[in-house]
C-alpha cells in the first residue's frame, strides 16, 4: 500500500503489526490474532479522529474575525 501523503510513526507500526497479523490468518485460519487485529483498528480510528478534531480547531481559530 501506498501512503500518498506520508504516514505518521505511530500509524506506520499499526500498519505493520496489522500487515503480520493478516499474514498469519492466512496460514493458520482468520481467528488468530483477532483481538489484536482489533485493538489495531481501533487505535488508528481513534489517532484518525484525535488528528481530525485538532485540524477542525485550528481551521476555526483561524477563521475567527479579530476585533
Amino acid at each position: 500500500m501506498e501512503f500518498k501523503y506520508g504516514i505518521a510513526p505511530d500509524s506506520l507500526a499499526r500498519w505493520l503489526a496489522f500487515q503480520r497479523i493478516c499474514a498469519l490468518q492466512e496460514l493458520r485460519g482468520s481467528s488468530i490474532g483477532l483481538s489484536a487485529a482489533k485493538g489495531i483498528v481501533d487505535a488508528e480510528l481513534e489517532a484518525i479522529e484525535y488528528a481530525t478534531l485538532e485540524h477542525e480547531l485550528r481551521k476555526a481559530e483561524t477563521a475567527k474575525p479579530v476585533a
